[in-house]
């Protein structure tokens, strides 16, 4: 097995990052469907608002270093269309 690794081109670093956001994309709208339903549990929606934001977070580093073209900027990611 060859473990030496070529370093990723500028167009399969995009495309990486466009995965990367768009999954956390779902897993963000997904978390907030979910905050919907708040539970009533103060420790339970603790650990959903903070899965959430990193799901937001890493969402919006990943699309923002790709120019914003799965969701949008940082202010589209954080504050909505």
């Amino acid at each position: 097995m060859n473990t030496t690794h070529q370093p990723l081109t500028m167009g399969q670093l995009c495309l990486v990052l466009e995965v990367i956001a768009g999954r956390m994309g779902t897993l963000n709208q997904m978390l907030m469907e979910m905050q919907g339903a708040c539970p009533a549990d103060w420790e339970q929606r603790t650990r959903l608002d903070a899965a959430q934001c990193l799901a937001q977070t890493v969402g919006a580093m990943a699309d923002g270093a790709i120019g914003g073209a799965v969701y949008g900027d940082m202010n589209r990611w954080f504050y909505g269309p």
